[in-house]
């Protein structure tokens, strides 16, 4: 009895001083959420479907509706993402700033950010910037950004942008035209200078008609564009399509004609811009200049007369009549060269004196671009 009594005692007592080790709150209000967790459908759903759920307390029902499926370990599996280095997205696949899941080994794996940098796309005169995400864009549309991308302005042949070119460029290959743009042109007879059908025969050796020496005109000549302007396909120079607009000024010698002398011509043309003399291409001020005598001699046709241009030339008012040049007649500087339309021929005429002074007709050129 003497023994029970001090076992018993002796584990009162290593009770009393053991209950220290057991003191405290098992489950303090600061650290709920270690008590807190996700389910296996919460994790399956996450993967499969990107459903986002908060953490449910254990112990306690979940909060919301959730589908009891009880997906298993196998399950979740199956819809984790897998290492993937042969299709897998990398830094440089996806736009700077946005958020993937990489699949590849390294660095390409986990939650990543894309290194690929936007586009910026200025506009041709530099006035505006666009900012695009880089990318493949099956349907994007460039010429909302930039007019100037269409066909015409793309050398036929090429694609740019998946858009095919239709625009042949301009044949200016060295050397001098041919004097006329008629494939019938004809021989002459020495002895009665009469025109031949034929130029057969060594006897017209060194005729222009039979040489057809040059380079051949293109077809079309001239293209009629819809600013009141004509760009010859020969040389690139573009021209005013109103060939008898004249602008007066009060102190124009003859202001009442069409015609000027030398001096009010080069003063009209240095003014001439979109607005004047039907034009509408957006030229200004000095844009536009009166032509030397080489360029205005390019228009002629000497296979015709009355006037010596082209067929089919699309000149509106042109004259078969003097036309003045910009260059300066050499001796003498009262003169300057110019052109008679109504043969072709050039010739020189006096400048200023109002006595002897010559008017003539102006035809502006610009270019050639």
């Amino acid at each position: 009895m003497k023994r029970a009594k001090f076992y018993l005692m002796g584990i009162l007592a290593v009770l009393f001083f053991s209950a220290p080790v057991f003191s405290g709150d098992l489950a303090p209000s600061d650290s709920r959420d270690r008590y807190s967790t996700y389910t296996f459908d919460d994790i399956y759903n996450r993967l499969s479907s990107g459903t986002d759920r908060a953490k449910t307390v254990a112990g306690s029902a979940p909060s919301g509706a959730i589908s009891p499926t009880d997906h298993d370990l196998n399950e979740i599996m199956q819809v984790a993402p897998a290492l993937d280095d042969n299709t897998g997205a990398g830094l440089g696949d996806v736009i700077s700033g946005k958020t993937f899941w990489g699949l590849k080994n390294g660095v390409g794996w986990g939650t990543l950010t894309g290194a690929i940098k936007n586009i910026e796309i200025t506009s041709s005169d530099l006035s505006t910037s666009t900012e695009f995400s880089a990318g493949v864009y099956p349907a994007f549309n460039l010429q909302d950004i930039d007019s100037d991308l269409t066909a015409d302005n793309i050398k036929r042949g090429t694609v740019m942008f998946g858009l095919e070119g239709g625009y042949v460029p301009l044949s200016r290959p060295n050397g001098v035209a041919k004097t006329t743009g008629e494939a019938n042109l004809k021989c002459v007879d020495l002895m009665h200078n009469h025109l031949l059908s034929s130029c057969e025969g060594n006897i017209y050796e060194g005729q222009d008609a039979k040489e057809k020496a040059g380079i051949p005109w293109p077809v079309p000549r001239f293209v009629d564009n819809p600013d009141g302007t004509v760009t010859d396909n020969l040389t690139g120079l573009i021209w005013l399509k109103n060939a008898n607009c004249v602008i007066t000024y009060s102190s124009d010698i003859n202001p009442v004609l069409h015609t000027k002398t030398w001096a009010p011509s080069l003063k009209f043309i240095n003014h001439l811009g979109t607005g004047q003399c039907g034009l509408t291409d957006g030229s200004i001020a000095r844009e536009w200049r009166l032509p030397n005598i080489k360029e205005l001699q390019s228009l002629v046709d000497y296979g015709r007369v009355g006037p010596a241009l082209p067929a089919g030339h699309p000149f509106t008012g042109f004259q078969s009549a003097f036309y003045w040049s910009s260059t300066t007649g050499f001796p003498s500087s009262f003169e300057a060269w110019g052109l008679d339309f109504n043969t072709g021929k050039t010739m020189t005429q006096r400048k200023w004196e109002e006595a002897a002074a010559v008017t003539g007709y102006i035809l502006p050129v610009r270019g050639p671009y």
